[in-house]
This record gives C-alpha cells, sequence and structure tokens, in this order.
C-alpha cells in the first residue's frame, strides 16, 4: 500500500507501508513490515535547470527473523539529482541501522555524467561503503559470485565505475557496459587475520522496463 503526489509549492512526497515475507505474490504476513516515507523539494524552476531536486528518505523495517529484506531497522537517505543540458551529477548520501549480527553501515555514491546525444550517455560511478562493525558490508550481486569460496563481506567496501549507455528507447530498453574496479577492505578476520579483496571487472547487457 504507498500514495505519492505534489504537496504545496515544489514540494513532492511518498509513503508507503508493505510486508516483509517473501511470499511471490499475495502477501501471507508471515513476517514483519516496513514502512517508507519520502519528501522531497524540486528546484527546477527556481535555477533554471532541467533537474534540480533533493529528496529526504526515511525506511522503518519491523525487527523479524523471516523478513525477506536486509537486517536494518532504520535507513535514512539524502539523494539529490542535478541537470542541465548535457551534463548531470546524481549524488546519495546514507545511512543504516542494523539489527542481529548486521553492523551499521554508511555509504556515499557520487555519479556524474554526459549525454552526447540522445542516444549515448558517458556515466562515471564512484561509491564507498563503510562498517561499524568487523565483517558488515557484504560485496555485491556480481563480485559474490566471482569470490566464491572466499569471505563475501569485508569492512570498507570502494567502487569506481566507468561505463556507457546506449539508449534504444529511453532507459525502458538500453544497453549498458562498463569497467570497474573494486576493493574491499576486510581488516579483520574470524582467525584475526587481515585480507583485502580487489580486481576489475566489464559488464554488458540489455535492460528492458515498462
Amino acid at each position: 500500500m504507498s500514495l505519492a503526489g505534489d504537496a504545496a509549492g515544489n514540494w513532492f512526497y511518498k509513503a508507503g507501508l508493505f510486508s516483509s515475507d517473501g511470499d511471490d505474490e499475495i502477501s501471507a504476513f508471515s513476517a514483519g513490515y516496513f514502512a517508507l516515507g519520502s519528501l522531497g523539494y524540486d528546484w527546477s524552476g527556481d535555477l533554471d535547470m532541467d533537474r534540480a531536486q533533493l529528496r529526504l528518505d526515511l525506511v522503518h523495517n519491523e525487527e523479524d527473523e523471516d523478513n525477506n529484506t536486509r537486517d536494518l531497522s532504520t535507513v535514512i537517505s539524502l539523494s539529490s539529482q542535478w541537470e542541465h543540458g548535457p551534463w548531470g551529477l546524481w549524488t546519495d548520501l546514507g545511512y543504516g541501522d542494523g539489527y542481529f549480527d548486521q553492523s551499521d553501515l554508511w555509504g556515499l555514491t557520487v555519479m556524474p555524467f554526459y549525454n552526447q546525444s540522445e542516444l549515448v550517455q558517458w556515466v562515471f560511478r564512484y561509491t564507498y561503503i563503510d562498517s561499524d562493525d568487523p565483517n558488515g558490508v557484504r560485496f555485491g550481486r556480481y563480485e559474490r559470485e566471482i569470490v566464491q569460496g572466499t569471505d563475501e563481506r569485508g569492512d570498507r567496501y570502494e567502487e569506481a565505475y566507468f561505463g556507457l549507455n546506449l539508449f534504444l528507447y529511453g532507459h525502458k530498453l538500453k544497453w549498458q557496459t562498463g569497467l570497474q574496479y573494486a576493493h574491499m577492505d576486510d581488516v579483520t578476520e574470524p582467525d584475526g587475520s587481515s585480507a583485502d579483496h580487489e580486481g576489475w571487472g566489464i559488464t554488458t547487457g540489455l535492460r528492458i522496463s515498462w
């Protein structure tokens, strides 16, 4: 259940309440719930920009062992989107309050991009995630496939990505290709030793959305 809309002036909002169980269809409400609240402001008209938005998101997740969500009770995110002509910059600063064996986390993403044409877009992204306690950060989807059989967690994660997007039908149909460098700093291994994981990767694929 959710609702969204525009408030007075340039404000916009979104709110929702959702079940956290893992059912594919209608929820059986066999786990906890999570609530989402979002409030933003649009400066694009005042600054004469194509896009100029700042948004604050808050998620509260009920602590339940059967949740199909990450073990974070509260997540706060402050994000911005700035676009003028062919140039753009999106940012996100987030914090997560962990429960059970999940450590508290905070992270930052900065993503500048350049639209060479309606078809071609160049993107750079830098991501930083830090854990308060040892082994609180996990690798992303593709890194986990590579490091199978080793420790998939660490204390601090950094990623740099440079990519090319080809818009075949806007964001609904696009071809994405990118080069990525990732580094996981693992200060404390279970046996007391230290280990770092780093590597390069190339990803490419066709992305479709409705």
